[in-house]
């Protein structure tokens, strides 16, 4: 009961930010998706024992159940932009999951939904870890990165790489690329390189030769490009509204071409 006005503060705003993630592949998961909260660290590790070693887990998708839990007293430290950014993180892993059949490797998984965040600052801090990684050698190939086990075993490392695997995928072959990524993972039994392949037209080892081509490009700033951000049509509203209109037209434009790009024509006609 102490906690009705935290559930209520959530509950005020989840509806949106679901809104928010199912725009980008024109897919939310599954409704209804309960939204589990868990009051104190004690709770939440015995629901995601990981935590308990971990302090920086806060919230975590049950793709079984399909719902999402979050440490209450972890994310109230963090602050308001942290909780929201987490439960887009964390709807858009049930996103993935479904749209790929729930064959979606891990790197791509945790790079995807790291995507999708919006407000979080810690973004440059994860740019400048995987720099000095470039620059001491410690990358991890994208087998790697897409090995359970593996990943988890290099967490400062495999969080910002699989957000550079995937930021380099969207900026050089667009979004609708990478949604029919996932929707040929769910179709076939292929494993992710063969797929990749089919997709982009290049094999695994040429896109991840291009991606580590890029890296310097991503560090010296493509890391803020976020096309997910550019499909929210709420900033180019709100500059319309300020009068702003030449700055509104190019949003209005650049949501337009990527929903295009999405196969999304509802979309595209309302932007």
């Amino acid at each position: 009961a102490a906690d009705a006005a935290t559930a209520a503060q959530y509950a005020a705003s989840i509806d949106e930010i679901y809104e928010y993630v199912a725009a980008v592949f024109d897919h939310g998961p599954t409704p209804p998706v309960p939204l589990r909260l868990y009051p104190d660290t004690d709770s939440y590790t015995r629901a995601n024992p990981i935590a308990a070693y971990v302090e920086g887990v806060v919230a975590h998708a049950d793709p079984r159940r399909g719902e999402i839990g979050l440490a209450l007293d972890r994310l109230a430290r963090a602050g308001p932009e942290v909780a929201r950014d987490t439960v887009r993180h964390e709807l858009m892993h049930l996103v993935a999951t479904e749209l790929s059949a729930d064959r979606l490797p891990i790197g791509f998984q945790e790079g995807l939904a790291q995507y999708v965040e919006k407000e979080t600052g810690e973004r440059q801090q994860l740019v400048r870890n995987l720099q000095l990684a470039y620059q001491q050698g410690r990358l991890l190939s994208w087998d790697a990165l897409n090995d359970y086990p593996r990943f988890l075993r290099r967490l400062s490392t495999s969080y910002p790489q699989a957000l550079s695997m995937v930021a380099f995928l969207v900026d050089r072959y667009g979004l609708g690329a990478l949604k029919r990524f996932l929707r040929e993972l769910g179709r076939t039994e292929q494993p992710y390189r063969t797929v990749l392949e089919a997709v982009y037209g290049r094999s695994a080892a040429e896109l991840e030769a291009e991606w580590r081509a890029y890296l310097p490009a991503y560090f010296a700033g493509r890391w803020e490009v976020n096309q997910v951000r550019a499909l929210d049509l709420a900033e180019a509203r709100a500059r319309f509204a300020a009068g702003e209109y030449d700055l509104a037209q190019q949003l209005f434009a650049e949501a337009r071409r990527l929903y295009a790009e999405l196969e999304q024509p509802a979309r595209v006609a309302e932007a």
